[in-house]
């Protein structure tokens, strides 16, 4: 699992630099609605993984992480569905949130990568 940990923060962190280079360069509103989205579902397939590996401490911030996510997804769909009015103010305010959210992942993902590396140093 130790192994799966550091792969993932490796990809976290080249899609995280690779889309503020992207959204540098280009400056379209492609390129900045599509960062959040690359990131964003890298992370959701990440999130899935740990949800459903076994032998994985659930930590808290991890649980109020996935709940959001899940909460954001459900509101998300529902928008999609049946498109209303507020789903353009939703649309920004995750246009806005998604650096956030980006973010404390990756840190919640480097904390459990700690752990992982502290316990296993102090068995040997």
């Amino acid at each position: 699992m130790k192994t799966f940990k550091l792969v993932d923060l490796r990809i976290q962190v080249f899609l995280l630099v690779g889309s503020v280079i992207m959204m540098l360069l280009f400056r379209t509103a492609e390129a900045i609605f599509l960062a959040p989205l690359i990131v964003g579902g890298w992370q959701v397939v990440s999130m899935l993984v740990h949800l459903f590996t076994r032998n994985i401490q659930k930590k808290s911030a991890r649980l109020y992480y996935s709940f959001t996510t899940l909460g954001i997804i459900m509101v998300s769909l529902c928008f999609w569905i049946w498109p209303i009015e507020p789903s353009f103010i939703f649309a920004a305010i995750l246009l806005f949130l998604s650096p956030f959210l980006a973010l404390t992942y990756l840190s919640i993902c480097y904390q459990e990568y700690e752990t992982l590396h502290t316990q296993e140093t102090s068995t040997l």
